[in-house]
Formats: C-alpha cells, structure tokens, sequence
C-alpha cells in the first residue's frame, strides 16, 4: 500500500490532478460561506446577481487553470511549465483560503464579515453546556 501510494507521487499528472481537487474544494467552501454569510447575515444585502457573478468567476478561473497548463507546455520548456503551473494553483488555492478565512471571521477583509459564524459558534457551544 504504502509502495502505490509513493508511487502515485513519482507522477506529475498526481500532483495536477490533486492541485486541481483542492482548488475545486476550495471554491465550494469559499462560495457556501459566501452564500450563507450574506444569506444570514442582515449587514450584507443578498444578491442571485452578486452569486452568479461570484459562480461564474470561480468556474471561469477553474477553466483557465485546466486551459493553461497545456498552452504553458507548447510554449515552454517542461520544467519550467509545470513548475509555474504549481505556482499558479498554489497562489490562486492561497488566495481561496484567505477568503475562507475572511468570511469565518479570522482575518480582518472590509467585504466579508465573519460575525455571523462567531455568533453561531457562541450560541453551539452555550448550548451545549445546559
């Protein structure tokens, strides 16, 4: 087990396809928490525009992501493909955690506010305690 499992990494295909799959989770979680904070939350003005827009944005950037790796390699040498092609999903998976981070309250974003999630987090765990 142990032997496929390391071999499966000897493999650049792997490694795009798992950069891939987290980008893909990545965008879910970012555009649920979006969904649910300006839903929930009476600050925020909800928007069907603003979610499809938001939608739209993050497949259109998940296409460009699966276009640019075979435009990078016939325009480049191998190495130096692939390696801006990690670069590439690294910084934009950086940038989706970021956004993740903002929208539960734990960096400081002026669009996104994460009072809603503290305030249900309280609430869960006062709870839990009667």
């Amino acid at each position: 087990m142990i032997d496929y499992l390391t071999s499966l990494m000897d493999n650049h295909n792997t490694k795009l396809y798992l950069l891939l799959v987290v980008v893909i989770i990545a965008n879910c979680i970012d555009f649920a928490l979006g969904v649910l904070n300006a839903q929930f939350n009476a600050s925020i003005a909800f928007s069907t525009q603003k979610a499809i827009h938001g939608l739209t944005r993050k497949v259109g950037v998940f296409c460009l992501l699966v276009i640019f790796l075979p435009l990078a390699l016939m325009a480049l040498p191998f190495e130096i493909a692939v390696t801006s092609y990690f670069v590439l999903c690294m910084g934009y998976i950086f940038f989706e955690c970021k956004s993740i981070m903002a929208h539960l309250g734990l960096t400081d974003d002026e669009n996104k506010t994460g009072e809603l999630f503290i305030d249900f987090l309280k609430k869960m765990m006062e709870g839990s305690k009667k």
